[in-house]
């Protein structure tokens, strides 16, 4: 009996040694990433022209909620799979007598708390990286909208340097087919 109690702590102590190794790397078999979207409705108008039972043309609008989805970032969790490793365990650990039993709980119950704890930091330094990342967008948009060719030479040769020149570019047309047209502003000489 003592032998079968041996066998089950060390099975236990190793499943949550590979558990917590598994967490720390790329397995990605113990968290689940959950995407944080919003939705915005925004309006946008139908015109069609229609011909009326006395031949006059006439103009019909129509105005519809677009709904438009944007991802805020992502929520990790600790994976149902995960979540089922270690319920079954405790339960198996229960039928174990006190004092092994016990201490198989409480391992498993740290290793729970842990793989919480890996995911909320998970978390935390993605939404880190996302508030970075939102900031991209405006300092574009400003850049483009001053137009001094000195400054967006200057980006570009930052970005050529960092190696990310093309993710740039893509970014920049994204947000330059976003803004409003401005019209072009005539340049005025007087004599006078």
């Amino acid at each position: 009996m003592k032998k079968i109690i041996r066998s089950f702590i060390l099975f236990t102590a190793c499943s949550c040694l590979a558990l917590a190794i598994a967490g720390c790397g790329t397995f990605g078999g113990l968290f689940t990433a959950t995407p944080q979207v919003q939705t915005f409705y925004e309006p946008h108008q139908n015109v069609q022209s229609v011909t009326n039972p006395d031949g006059s043309i006439g103009i019909v609008t129509n105005t519809v909620m677009v709904p438009r989805y944007v991802t805020n970032g992502m929520t990790y969790t600790v994976s149902a799979g995960a979540q089922k490793i270690i319920a079954g365990g405790e339960t198996v650990s229960s039928l174990i007598p006190p004092p092994y039993g016990t201490a198989a709980t409480a391992g498993l119950g740290i290793l729970s708390g842990v793989l919480g704890f890996i995911a909320r930091a998970k978390s935390k330094k993605l939404d880190s990286v996302q508030s970075i990342a939102d900031l991209v967008q405006p300092m574009i948009a400003g850049i483009e909208k001053a137009g001094d060719p000195n400054t967006k030479a200057a980006v570009q040769s930052a970005a050529v340097a960092a190696g990310v020149q093309p993710q740039l570019h893509q970014v920049v047309q994204t947000v330059t087919s976003q803004m409003p047209a401005t019209p072009p502003v005539k340049s005025v000489t007087g004599n006078g």
